[in-house]
């Protein structure tokens, strides 16, 4: 679906997604945000948006093999020798004089993420804006490729982002010595831990197997979704990216609550 107004012409363009700019934002029901990494994690392919409002909140996008692909390149500013898709879709608006404005992250509904994406297209004194409904995969891509600002609506940050350090409520282990941590050991349990979309990634499996690609496409989906939605699988990302940026006692706070999680779970099935 997409919406259409024309408007008078006018100059200049909005910071893009990058972090290191001052955050415009003339929405007011919306955050500003940028791309802060791109992890391949053991729950899942995942985008991490940081808003941009002083809450050190991230939005976790779990994504798609070719979208994260893509955006991992233009994210690390490394280069192909031809176009991949995201760049022939902005070199061909560029040739038709039509530019990415913005992209918004618009709300969260049966755990799938939905955006839009603004283009204008000017001709004399006059404007089309234009807005088209997409999938947030496809419009980090553009947005990043075409220097657009990117907003979160601020109900989905409200319900979805969470900060990355500091975050889980557990008693602080900023006092024990370093050399008294075993991060190995929470490596290791980490990864015996059960997989939520287990199920999904052997039926996703099976339908690539027998070149079902559109059931692939959408067990793919569930995963995204399950895995962006899981409880212990938000604290297996963190724990990854926290001892990934050696922020030890992050690690330590996170491993202790996904022990109580654990703890929570065997009593429930006694």
């Amino acid at each position: 679906m997409w919406n259409k107004t024309m408007v008078s012409a006018r100059s200049g363009k909005e910071n893009s997604g990058d972090s290191s700019q001052p955050p415009l934002n003339n929405e007011p029901d919306f955050l500003r945000a940028a791309v802060h990494n791109v992890l391949r994690s053991a729950q899942g392919l995942v985008i991490l948006l940081k808003i941009l409002d002083g809450s050190d909140r991230t939005l976790q996008v779990f994504v798609g093999d070719m979208e994260f692909a893509s955006l991992a390149k233009v994210f690390h500013k490394q280069h192909t020798a031809r176009p991949m898709t995201y760049d022939f879709m902005r070199n061909s608006l560029d040739a038709i004089g039509c530019e990415v404005t913005k992209v918004h992250v618009t709300e969260i509904k049966n755990n799938t993420f939905y955006a839009r994406v603004f283009y204008v297209s000017r001709i004399g004194d006059l404007q089309t804006e234009v807005d088209v409904d997409a999938r947030p995969s496809d419009a980090l891509n553009l947005a990043l490729r075409c220097q657009a600002p990117i907003y979160v609506h601020k109900d989905v940050a409200a319900s979805s982002a969470f900060v990355m350090a500091d975050s889980t409520g557990v008693k602080d282990h900023r006092r024990e010595p370093a050399a008294k941590i075993d991060f190995e050991k929470i490596q290791k349990r980490a990864k015996r831990r059960r997989d939520p979309a287990l199920e999904l990634r052997a039926r996703m499996a099976m339908a690539v197997a027998l070149e079902r690609y559109e059931d692939a496409a959408r067990f793919r989906d569930e995963i995204a979704n399950t895995v962006g939605n899981d409880e212990t699988a938000r604290l297996l990302l963190l724990l990854e990216q926290a001892i990934a940026d050696e922020r030890f006692t992050d690690a330590v706070q996170i491993r202790d609550k996904l022990e109580e999680l654990d703890n929570e779970a065997a009593e429930a099935e006694e």
